[in-house]
């Protein structure tokens, strides 16, 4: 019983969806009358003038090419972390230089977080007695500063330029076929 209240309610909502669909299409058939006219003069003239279809090519040729260009840019600017980043000293203990679950070490204190490593080989006599320093820091595998900021919008600017040229050319010629 509650499932054929459930169903009857939902045939109402889709007949009432229905009849407003229905009134849409009345009040805009205008407009709808325009769209097709509008599609039929686009199809005039893309039948009129084939070599326009090798704008959008020549866009998505030109697209992949910035696109590949700016990829390579920016891992190189991700990847390009300064050198005094992290501390180059060495440290005593783990828990100096990588910190703990609560406290950062002198390796990770801030974001993006470096690491520590220890070294076997080449430790460095500590000034306490006995004490070795076998800790060391190494930095993050990537950085993102203000400069990536830039080129990350940088590159959406140029994507938008890019498609904008290509509007203007077809506007234009379409402009040039009509008058």
């Amino acid at each position: 019983e509650l499932a054929r209240e459930i169903i009857q309610v939902l045939g109402l909502v889709l007949v009432c969806l229905g009849v407003v669909w229905g009134l849409l299409l009345c009040c805009l058939s205008s407009r709808i009358q325009l769209a097709i006219a509008v599609s039929q003069v686009a199809a005039q003239f893309v039948a009129q003038t084939p070599e326009i279809l090798w704008v959008p090519l020549a866009q998505l040729v030109v697209g992949i090419v910035w696109i590949t260009f700016w990829i390579g840019a920016a891992s190189f600017m991700l990847s390009d972390v300064p050198s005094d980043y992290v501390p180059t000293k060495s440290f005593r203990t783990q828990l100096e230089a990588a910190g703990n679950g609560t406290q950062p070490g002198a390796c990770n204190g801030q974001w993006p977080q470096g690491f520590a490593w220890q070294e076997q080989v080449d430790c460095q006599q500590n000034s306490s007695p006995g004490g070795l320093s076998c800790w060391r820091c190494a930095p993050p595998r990537y950085m993102m500063d203000c400069w990536f900021a830039y080129s990350f919008f940088s590159f959406l600017w140029h994507n938008a330029l890019l498609i904008a040229f290509g509007q203007c050319i077809i506007a234009g010629a379409v402009g040039v076929w009509s008058f």
